[in-house]
């Protein structure tokens, strides 16, 4: 920990992140950041993240030391095949900042959310689409879990759509038409 910086005590860390937590909600775009889960829990035992207000019995538990996501890489990269909470948990810029100003450390590990139609998730491996429409293209990055209802939503506005147009997702490639796209499937269960 940097010593020149004023650190609050365990149980006032304890309270500034719950309070940070209280109100922490997610939207479409925002940047996220990924911390260890090992750390994570650590850094709760160390501050007393479930013992009940006022009970201060127990005292803090073992410090956890700087902030340590090495467990999350591969080859210096997200290992994207980390799974959510078993591994990594998702912290919100405001949390992530006084984590990192109290323990340093790292490396920091950050993505957008992405809205996939169903929920918002970390857009680990974005993908880049070519559409085309009348005599227009434009490049859309996304993610293969997008449903194709919601990525024609952002395609409509992309090109200035009316959403009562009717139209059909096709997957085409090489000059040539494959399959038109079920709206209710994700791009991969679509096989595109």
């Amino acid at each position: 920990m940097d010593s020149t910086n004023s650190v609050p005590t365990p149980s006032e860390q304890c309270e500034i992140i719950k309070k940070l937590r209280e109100g922490m909600k997610f939207k479409d775009g925002e940047i996220v950041y990924f911390l260890s889960t090992s750390w994570w829990k650590k850094w709760k035992k160390y501050v007393g993240y479930y013992q009940k207000p006022g009970n201060s019995s127990k005292g803090p538990g073992p410090e956890c030391g700087t902030i340590n996501n090495d467990d999350l890489l591969y080859f210096d990269k997200f290992n994207s095949n980390k799974k959510y909470q078993k591994d990594y948990v998702v912290l919100s810029k405001e949390i992530w900042d006084k984590l990192y100003e109290w323990y340093s450390g790292g490396p920091v590990i950050e993505y957008s959310l992405i809205d996939t139609g169903k929920d918002l998730m970390p857009n680990i491996e974005p993908i880049t689409l070519t559409v085309q429409y009348q005599n227009g293209t434009k490049d859309i990055i996304t993610n293969k879990e997008v449903l194709d209802s919601k990525l024609k939503k952002d395609l409509y506005k992309a090109f200035g759509i009316s959403s009562k147009v009717e139209t059909k997702l096709a997957d085409y490639w090489n000059n040539s038409f494959l399959k038109y796209c079920n709206d209710d499937y994700s791009l991969s269960s679509n096989q595109i």
